[in-house]
């Protein structure tokens, strides 16, 4: 692989990006010989410089992310965090928003150490101490490590201790790592409820342990129990569990209970406060280290995340990868022949891949936020990570900024142009209402005191400005009476009689730039006769139908469609079966179309899904999918199936997907609850506050009990979704069963529809039938015995409809003892 040379000499400048005050460095295109570099860059706290470096070589493309910092600055604090205080991944933002308050800021954060992702998820490979506390250890590790002092260092760090009975001791191997064979491991509350080994061995439970665990204390408690041939022992809140080699009980097995019990860990580095994780050491003493050649990967390119040290700065560093034309990655090597570009000397290796995060607090953002780009598509949880910390106070604003720097607005709209204020360390400050003072320099425009921006009837180009104090700042604005393209941004109307709705429009210019323009600045017209669209793009429905609202500026239009009166809306009703398919987990699974004589509920198609779950270990699972999900219009407050099921008592899920991307999961039924044979309809209540328009993703099955599995086949129809509750699809169902304190038997039941038929219901005790009472108000059903029931075990079977005549199903059934 060739090398790049990346200092190479500066030869020709091609395109400089304009320098906003000292917000940024100028960014700019260069040419290094072969070597493009892109680059963008801002202070983001006290001594502290955050860039952005597009590397384009004929070798391949490198995103780049740095933040720069002096660790001799007043109010700058190198730290680490993790989850907690227990052992979990978080990611990167999660666990630099859990650090930051109203005196201490994260304003830069990468990930950390590598981590387990099979057998103990999240547990870190090497050392970890947060806040003094020894998260994890082991034997030797290299580390950045940061002294109570805020010195940091990258070097190798080598951990001895001892835990003991009187005169039998033995030396610790590790914290809260997995115990092999012959070693001797601490587990403290941090682990987890439980210790988890490979191999049995003699674990000791200490309690009344002054936690948490830090290096040059020795550590007593009491011996609560012994345990010989032991993998999981419960840990104590108060204490710690010693897991020893199983030979460790003959020597043990005669101690007392309420014994004491010593032990202790220490580092060779003293006045430990941070240390995280990492391999291979990249650089020592400006040069490349030999530790690089002993990794497998160190020739190839990966997403990498990296920090180093020169004297008193300190430098964290991403590469993106695995993104053909976007990021290559970097070898170890070109990692580290970049780090000695910038000047570093000392330098480590951290956990890369889908791992590699970078959080920023950019200027103007409140917290820090992600600036690099994550193969995953998104942040990975992760067990650690190295955070720089601001300790600066807030304080008066000195800099004004707009969040644009300049914008296009289509003539006779209306926009507020967004701005921030920031003190002399960068930190988010507020700006008074009233202090901010607003102008323009186009005579045709004009802003309010508040803000509020009116572009006028002219083309025209020109500055907005506000001022606060002895700090300005200025946004250009381009007045245009022309545009590219309209859309309106509501995704679809869908209204009853008597509704408003707002309507936006989104304008483009033809290269695609957008145009600020107000719903006031183009011409509104309904068709179909379902409503109207006043002035102001505001539209009122007047009658059930379809139609479509229009708008238009000059000769360019856009449509959406509406509807009026809040149906439901069929989503799928598997006609075809282009946009489906099958997938499982730990399963088989195939779909298809019904056949001659199979379940269909409405028309003359439904879906069938064959399962397997036999001769499968963990969770098992059947999914119906969408390969595009489906996008469903408006506002539904319910999204409903109709399932022929087959009493297998699995779980049935879905899944969607909202506008801002998120997952979500969702219960069709309780886990078991897929016990009726026969037609039912099942359903999911959508969150009011929920980022719509959702789109379907997948309806599926689940089996989580090992005992429960089997293998069948179930059938769906008509997936809708639902906007208003004035039809009657559901079963009524059995919510509880009367405490059984008093002679009183029976239930309480619910009907989600018209309500249940009192002339239905009927309950049977042993087989035989009783008079029930009904209670319409509560939905209680109940029976009281003239005499006392006799000691034994009663069987209560119930059956009963709703008012247009669907059935309790399954019948409920239910038993109790009198004894």
């Amino acid at each position: 692989m060739k090398r790049i040379n990346w200092k190479s000499k500066l030869l020709t400048k091609v395109l400089v990006v304009l320098l906003i005050a000292s917000m940024t460095f100028p960014g700019a295109v260069y040419a290094l010989e072969a070597v493009k570099l892109v680059e963008y860059g801002q202070h983001i706290g006290p001594d502290t410089y955050y860039r952005n470096m597009n590397y384009i070589t004929p070798n391949g493309k490198f995103m780049v992310n740095m933040i720069e910092s002096r660790l001799d600055s007043e109010f700058i604090k190198v730290e680490a965090a993790d989850s907690g205080s227990s052992l979990t991944n978080k990611p990167v933002s999660y666990q630099a928003l859990q650090k930051t308050d109203a005196n201490r800021r994260v304003i830069g954060a990468v990930n950390g150490d590598f981590f387990d992702m099979t057998t103990i998820k999240g547990l870190t490979y090497g050392t970890s101490i947060i806040g003094g506390e020894i998260k994890t250890a082991v034997k030797t590790s290299t580390v950045l490590g940061v002294t109570d002092k805020g010195d940091c260092f990258i070097d190798t760090l080598n951990m001895e201790g001892a835990a003991a009975y009187k005169y039998i001791q033995y030396p610790v191997s590790s914290v809260n790592r997995l115990r092999w064979a012959e070693q001797t491991v601490i587990y403290t509350p941090f682990f987890g409820k439980t210790t988890v080994n490979t191999v049995a061995g003699t674990d000791i439970v200490v309690r009344g342990v002054d936690l948490p665990l830090k290096a040059g204390k020795v550590y007593t408690g009491k011996i609560e129990k012994i345990i010989p041939n032991s993998k999981i022992t419960e840990i104590p809140a108060d204490g710690v569990v010693v897991s020893m080699p199983a030979k460790a009980f003959k020597q043990l097995s005669g101690v007392p209970f309420g014994a004491e019990f010593s032990f202790y860990v220490n580092f060779d580095k003293k006045g430990l406060d941070f240390a995280v994780s990492g391999d291979p050491r990249l650089l020592e003493g400006g040069q490349i280290s030999a530790k690089i050649k002993e990794r497998e990967d160190a020739l190839k390119r990966h997403p990498r995340t990296a920090v180093g040290i020169k004297d008193n700065k300190i430098y964290m560093v991403t590469v993106d990868g695995r993104q053909p034309g976007y990021s290559d990655g970097m070898t170890l090597y070109e990692m580290a022949e970049f780090l000695i570009s910038q000047g570093v000397e000392d330098a480590i290796n951290f956990d890369g891949g889908g791992s590699t995060t970078m959080t920023v607090r950019k200027q103007g953002d409140a917290v820090a936020r992600l600036v690099n780009n994550p193969s995953d598509g998104r942040e990975r949880y992760v067990g650690n990570s190295v955070q720089l910390i601001s300790e600066a106070p807030l304080s008066e604003p000195v800099m004004l900024r707009f969040n644009d720097t300049s914008v296009k607005v289509y003539k006779n709209s209306t926009f507020k142009p967004s701005f921030y204020a920031l003190d002399k360390y960068y930190n988010l400050v507020p700006s008074e209402a009233g202090k901010v003072k607003f102008g323009v320099d186009v005579k045709t425009s004009k802003i309010s005191a508040d803000g509020t921006y009116y572009s006028g009837s002219q083309a025209a180009k020109g500055y907005i400005y506000a001022a606060c104090g002895d700090t300005q700042s200025r946004m250009s604005v381009e007045i245009v009476d022309k545009i590219g393209s309209l859309s309106v941004a509501n995704d679809f109307v869908l209204l009853d009689v008597g509704e408003k709705v707002q309507l936006q429009i989104e304008a483009f210019d033809e290269n695609g730039e957008k145009i600020i323009i107000s719903p006031s600045a183009v011409k509104w017209t309904v068709e179909g006769g379902i409503g109207t669209a006043d002035a102001n793009g505001v539209f009122t429905a007047g009658k059930n139908g379809h139609g479509k609202i229009t708008a238009s500026a000059g000769s360019v239009t856009a449509a959406v469609g509406a509807k009026v009166g809040k149906e439901p809306v069929i989503v799928a009703d598997f006609g075809t079966l282009d946009n489906v398919e099958a997938k499982f987990i730990r399963s088989k699974a195939s779909v298809r179309q019904n056949q001659k004589g199979e379940p269909v509920r409405i028309g003359k198609i439904s879906l069938r899904l064959d399962y397997d779950f036999e001769n499968t270990t963990g969770t098992s699972a059947a999914y119906v999918t969408f390969k595009k999900p489906i996008k469903i219009i408006g506002k539904p407050i319910e999204l409903g199936v109709w399932v022929y099921g087959d009493g297998s008592g699995h779980w049935l899920r879905g899944s969607y997907i909202n506008s801002a991307g998120e997952k979500k999961v969702f219960n069709l039924t309780k886990s078991g609850g897929l016990d009726w044979k026969g037609w039912k309809y099942v359903y999911t209540e959508l969150p009011e506050n929920e980022k719509y328009p959702i789109s379907l993703e997948q309806i599926y099955m689940a089996e989580t009990a090992q005992d429960n599995k089997n293998s069948g086949s179930i059938y769906f129809d008509d997936v809708m979704a639902i906007y208003k509750l004035d039809k009657d699809y559901y079963d009524p169902v059995i919510v509880s069963v009367l405490p059984g304190q008093s002679q009183e038997i029976g239930v309480i039941a619910a009907d989600r529809g018209y309500g249940i038929d009192p002339a239905s219901i009927k309950m049977y005790i042993n087989d035989t039938a009783v008079k029930a009472n009904f209670e319409p108000e509560t939905g209680k059903i109940s029976f009281i015995p003239e005499k006392p029931l006799k000691k034994g075990e009663y069987k209560v079977r119930i059956t009963l409809k709703d008012k247009i005549g669907h059935s309790l199903n399954p019948e409920y059934v239910y038993t109790f003892t009198v004894k």
